[in-house]
C-alpha cells in the first residue's frame, strides 16, 4: 500500500468476493435436457432447490497500520 497513498486524503475500496457457492446459488436453474438427450439420463441432480447462499465476507472493520522499521 505504501506506494500507492500521498499526503493528504485517499480513497481505498474495498472489495469483498463471495464463497462459490453463494454464486452458483444466485444462477437460474440449468437444463439438462440436451445434456440428457445426447448421453442418456446417467445421473440425477439432487436437493438442488435446497441449495442456499451462506453468511460470508468481511467479520469486521477494515484497519491501516503503520509499521515502522
Amino acid at each position: 500500500m505504501t506506494k500507492f497513498v500521498h499526503p493528504g486524503v485517499n480513497h481505498v475500496e474495498i472489495h469483498v468476493f463471495n464463497t462459490a457457492l453463494n454464486a452458483w446459488s444466485a444462477l437460474p436453474p440449468r437444463d439438462y435436457g440436451p445434456l440428457i438427450a445426447k448421453y442418456g439420463d446417467r445421473f440425477q441432480m439432487q436437493d438442488l432447490n435446497q441449495v442456499m447462499p451462506i453468511s460470508s465476507g468481511l467479520l469486521g472493520e477494515v484497519r491501516f497500520v503503520t509499521e515502522i522499521k
